[in-house]
């Protein structure tokens, strides 16, 4: 099982594919990988972690498939963040969020 990493700060990523059809460059606030943690850990981790960032800050987070891509997103959504992007990437969800007003 991996471990939830955070990375640094500040990359530029596009925002083309997927769902959401915004066709722009997001900068990336902070990344977490949450490949192997199960929920409701997965949940919480990336919560904690929007919680520690600006409003209108971008996460990058990587989920497995199953019941973490099921849950992480819309519980997200519930606490008042946005989903700007959800695509499977090999064996895993890339999910871009969007801190919300919290």
């Amino acid at each position: 099982m991996r471990r939830a990493e955070v990375e640094g700060r500040g990359a530029t990523v596009s925002a083309d594919g997927g769902s959401s059809g915004m066709g722009k460059d997001v900068e990336i606030a902070e990344r977490l990988d949450l490949e192997g943690v199960p929920c409701p850990h997965n949940t919480a981790r990336a919560a904690t972690t929007l919680l520690m960032m600006d409003e209108g800050e971008v996460l990058e987070l990587f989920v497995d498939d199953g019941e973490p891509i099921a849950n992480v997103p819309d519980s997200l959504e519930f606490e008042g963040h946005t989903v700007l992007l959800k695509e499977r990437v090999g064996s895993v969800w890339r999910l871009l969020v969007r801190r919300g007003e919290v």
